[in-house]
């Protein structure tokens, strides 16, 4: 297996008594887990565990199902891993082919665009908001010279944004 805690659980569970386990009550004392050769395994004392009966046998059941249990959940570990063998162990997430990893790459394309585009259309903002600064200047203007330049700039910054509006943000 690729994961070194499920390789440790492996071999714990290789170490372990063979099963199947059963689980012997024995009220009031609890329960005694026996092995297929009907050698104790362990015992879920009531009286030790300070436990209600009734968690105790479930204890005793949980114990006694163990080694099946994890012998199961590690045979389906090792079959997902067969199955996505075409990924890198690095994250949930990290298929070469995977559709999710496709999708967030179309979504940081999609997002860098935007922004561009967002940058793009505050300069255009930036430079008609001038222009109109310009006509304001035109129509404060005092004199016929400070109209006329007012005027000028005007008309300069008009053109320069005009020429950008077919340039795209």
């Amino acid at each position: 297996m690729i994961n070194p805690t499920l390789d440790a659980i492996q071999q714990r569970l290789e170490k372990a008594t063979k099963g199947p386990w059963v689980a012997d009550f024995a009220p009031p004392s609890g329960a005694m887990i026996y092995a297929a050769d009907d050698k104790r395994v362990a015992d879920v004392l009531e009286r030790v565990a300070e436990r209600p009966r009734e968690e105790c046998a479930d204890n005793a059941m949980f114990i006694a199902h163990a080694p099946e249990d994890i012998a199961f959940l590690l045979q389906e570990v090792e079959r997902l891993e067969g199955e996505h063998a075409d990924c890198v162990p690095r994250s949930r997430y990290n298929c070469a082919n995977d559709d999710w990893l496709k999708s967030e790459a179309k979504l940081a394309h999609v997002q860098e665009v935007a922004r561009t585009e967002i940058e793009g259309l505050e300069a255009k903002l930036a430079q008609a908001e001038r222009v109109v600064e310009a006509v304001i200047a035109m129509d404060n203007a005092g004199s016929p010279r400070d109209y006329d330049e007012a005027r000028q700039q005007a008309i300069l910054l008009a053109k320069q944004a005009l020429a950008d509006v077919g340039k795209g943000p």
